[in-house]
């Protein structure tokens, strides 16, 4: 398949590590009350201190890490209320950011492109695409409300890999029907009915994480 990873958007080294940290420690494969050293995870990821060290202050701004002076950082406990708190802001910025961008007029073609090729690729697709298809389709709304700031906070939010749920039941077919509700709705300029989708797509994410949950 030929998704451009981050076509609308390119994350810094910091994100990305805060993205591979906060994964293991949503999975479970970091602990509660485990300590993370600067120099370990540098090591690990082949990169220099200072992106790991800026990757800690995201996290604990996140409440998942409690930073110790020069001594890397102590995982803090996390639990049900975390993720609900967080999908609770997601809804109210993502439903905003949907109808500022059917009121902009987006043009839903790109959606639907990307959509229909996902879908139609189904069986030969790896995980990476689905996640480069999934993020490209969430930033395309988000970008077309044309509100840089609010941009700019839900790529704070955005946690990519972090919260998807591959290969789990029906989680990818599930997620690709409730897409084509949103750009039906976008279609129809139904904004009304475009949020209570948004609503569903993102409370269906929280459900299932929930029931997964490893922590």
């Amino acid at each position: 398949m030929n998704i451009e990873l981050e076509e609308f958007y390119t994350f810094p080294t910091r994100v990305k590590i805060a993205s591979i940290l906060r994964k293991a420690i949503f999975s479970g494969d970091i602990k509660a009350g485990e300590e993370l050293s600067l120099t370990d995870v540098a090591n690990k990821l082949n990169v220099s201190r200072t992106p790991v060290r800026e990757a800690f202050q995201i996290l604990e701004s996140e409440n998942l890490l409690e930073l110790r002076m020069n001594k890397g950082a102590i995982v803090k406990c996390i639990d049900d209320n975390f993720f609900k708190d967080y999908y609770e802001v997601r809804i109210l910025l993502e439903t905003k950011a949907i109808e500022k961008a059917i009121n902009n007029n987006i043009d839903v073609s790109y959606l639907e492109k990307i959509h229909n090729d996902f879908e139609r690729n189904i069986e030969s697709s790896t995980e990476e695409d689905y996640k480069k298809y999934n993020q490209n389709f969430h930033f395309y709304i988000w970008k077309n409300a044309n509100n840089e700031k609010l941009f700019s906070i839900l790529l704070s939010l955005w946690n990519g890999p972090s919260f998807q749920i591959i290969g789990k039941g029906n989680y990818v077919n599930d997620s690709l029907e409730e897409h084509k509700e949103i750009i039906e709705a976008i279609k129809e300029k139904n904004i009304k009915k475009a949020i209570s989708c948004v609503e569903t797509h993102l409370n269906t994410s929280l459900k299932n994480i929930l029931a997964l949950k490893k922590w």
